[in-house]
């Protein structure tokens, strides 16, 4: 029997095609409308809009009791990086294709209407919505495809590598794309071989966002030299001291969707539920879309908060502080449940609602850089032997009771905590104790394990020092090091961090095939990962076990998520994984805390946290 996603079949979900009841304008753009300075909301919506009800955004499961919500209000939170916050980013930013909760299965059109797979998964028809506008007004069509496909993608100096995401199977080394634009609202992808993942790259997956695949060419044809004239744009490249590099000036305004809490986004024209009005060294400010594109049953416009602000704060620390005082009404990033008996204080004060959700994340992991510059770190780090002994070093019950509340269950390759075998295993590898006790590398000189991390989560820094002991009992003389985030991330792309590093690990989103850090990400052994990238081009040749790794995830991107064949595809990696301990995590099911207002409604109760976080436009104030 053929798959349900082969030949010619049509994925209309027709829960939005008729719509009886009359539009709601939101209270908040009532001014705006008297005044002429907008339409009235029959002529912003489109066509057809997104309806949303139970079941859209969030599953039924999660969110048994999901209900029409009232306007009004200002979200606060708070962020500890400049121009960054993750947790509005999630919530604003909004993919082509939306499945409930965080998931690929039973995709439907968000951005777009509908779409169509045929021939094989190698064809794809995406239908957009008629009448659906930017934030300014102007009216979405295929132009904004073309324009980045054609303009942006092509364009060498803009983007020096077309996508691999719209390459043949997602493969770095397949074949572009070829579209066709079949009318102003609808375009035909094709791809040589076939390509299912495709629905995960057009949903969720990697936080991906519409700007991948469409953007304000209207806009953005006023800073491109196709469309205006170098001497035009030379004055204003030159007051940002660019010289003549004009696509740097190009790229520094357009505004992905990574980039919507940056100062870029202010005022640029966007689909976001929310859009960016101010920015300053302390403050990041969004008013409601008067264009978005979704209505609730009653036909009120989301989102119902009108207003999101987030403010500059000192650390996850200084975070916390304000969320046990009620300043802040929604948070997930910062929190951690060794705050928890402080988080139930605050609870029945009435000042917060701590719910206690799943994670879309495995929340703490050790993760190596095996291309690391020196040879004798290199030669440590890929014996898989070392990397046994540090898994069986880890006392995984000290940390879960101590750091996680027991929130969590051991991974399965993790059950068993043994230093006497991890120093054996050392031993046999020729790492044998110096005369202060420490391991000798293979050098002859004492190996100094540095373990780095940033201020990414408040529960890294706990797990870091009892990693830190831990390894230090088998003889490992090892340190943790904390580093500013930017430092963090630079010194992992440029292929400069020594040894290991703690941060999560997606697990839980690699079934879907949303989140695939099971091959190297840049910044984790950055020169496999060119390799992989570039087609053996550039970068370092990495090892037979991690050459079939990336051989199964190429090969998974021919499939739909959750087919028989992308299932079976999983399992191969997750034994590759287990069996080579890639990556060597502290738990698996974890619980994550999400902190709201108590007074804010349709908040899930079961699921993914960060799911709730990224369905802030049906939340509300009762």
């Amino acid at each position: 029997m053929k798959s349900l996603f082969s030949l010619f079949v049509i994925l209309f979900f027709c829960i939005n095609l008729t719509f009886a009841v009359e539009y709601v304008e939101p209270p908040f753009l009532l001014g705006k409308v008297k005044s002429g300075e907008l339409p009235p909301i029959s002529e912003r919506l489109p066509n057809e809009p997104l309806i949303v009800k139970a079941g859209v955004i969030t599953s039924e499961e999660d969110l048994p009791n999901w209900e029409p919500g009232k306007y009004g209000g200002i979200m606060r939170f708070g962020h500890s990086n400049t121009n960054w916050n993750p947790d509005v980013f999630i919530m604003l930013n909004e993919h082509v294709l939306i499945g409930p909760g965080i998931s690929p299965s039973d995709a439907i059109g968000n951005i777009f209407l509908n779409y169509k797979i045929s021939n094989n998964n190698t064809t794809f028809t995406f239908t957009l919505r008629k009448g659906l506008r930017w934030s300014d007004g102007v009216e979405v069509t295929t132009e904004d495809v073309r324009y980045v496909f054609e303009d942006v993608y092509k364009n060498e100096k803009i983007n020096s590598v077309f996508p691999a995401k719209f390459k043949s199977g997602g493969d770095p080394a397949g074949k572009p794309v070829e579209i066709t634009y079949d009318s102003k609202y609808q375009f035909t992808m094709k791809f040589d071989t076939p390509y299912g993942g495709l629905v995960s790259e057009l949903s969720i997956k990697g936080w991906q966002g519409y700007t991948d695949i469409m953007r304000p060419s209207h806009h953005l044809k006023k800073f491109h030299p196709k469309y205006t004239s170098l001497e035009k744009l030379q004055p204003e490249i030159e007051r940002l001291g660019f010289k003549d590099e004009w696509w740097q000036y190009y790229n520094s305004v357009d505004c992905t969707n990574w980039e919507l809490t940056k100062p870029c986004s202010k005022n640029y024209p966007s689909l976001w539920p929310w859009i960016m009005v101010d920015i300053n060294d302390e403050v990041m400010s969004f008013e409601r879309n008067p264009y978005y594109h979704k209505v609730d049953t009653l036909g009120q416009q989301l989102p119902y908060i009108d207003k999101v602000m987030s403010q500059l704060v000192g650390d996850t620390d200084s975070t916390n502080i304000k969320i046990l005082a009620g300043e802040i009404d929604m948070t997930r990033e910062d929190t951690a449940l060794v705050r928890m008996p402080l988080y139930r204080e605050a609870e029945d004060k009435g000042l917060i609602k701590a719910h206690i959700l799943d994670m879309h994340v495995n929340p703490t992991a050790l993760k190596c850089n095996y291309s690391t510059p020196n040879e004798n770190d290199r030669k440590v780090l890929n014996n898989l032997k070392f990397r046994r002994a540090l898994n069986l070093a880890i006392n995984r019950d000290e940390i879960l009771e101590n750091i996680y509340f027991n929130m969590g269950e051991k991974p399965k390759y993790g059950q068993v905590f043994d230093p006497k075998a991890a120093e054996d295993l050392l031993d046999e590898i020729g790492m044998k104790r110096g005369p202060d006790g420490f391991r000798l590398g293979y050098d002859g000189k004492v190996f100094d394990f540095t373990l780095d991390y940033a201020d990414h989560a408040p529960d890294i820094k706990y797990v870091a020092e009892l990693l830190t002991e831990h390894f230090k009992a088998i003889g490992i003389q090892t340190k943790s090091k904390l580093m500013e985030s930017t430092l963090f991330n630079t010194t992992g792309t440029n292929n400069e961090r020594r040894h290991c590093h703690i941060l999560w690990s997606v697990e839980p989103m690699w079934e879907a095939g949303t989140w695939t850090d099971y091959i190297p990400e840049m910044g984790e052994s950055t020169l496999w990962r060119k390799w992989y990238d570039t087609n053996g081009k550039d970068g370092e040749e990495p090892p037979e076990a991690m050459k079939s790794m990336m051989k199964l995830h190429k090969e998974r991107g021919s499939h739909v998520p959750y087919s028989p064949r992308d299932a079976e595809l999983f399992q191969e990696i997750i034994s590759n994984m287990h069996e080579n301990l890639w990556v060597i995590e502290m738990l698996d099911d974890a619980k994550y805390i999400l902190i709201t207002n108590p007074s804010i409604g349709n908040v899930q109760s079961s699921g993914q946290a960060i799911g709730a976080n990224n369905s802030g436009e049906q939340l509300f104030y009762r």
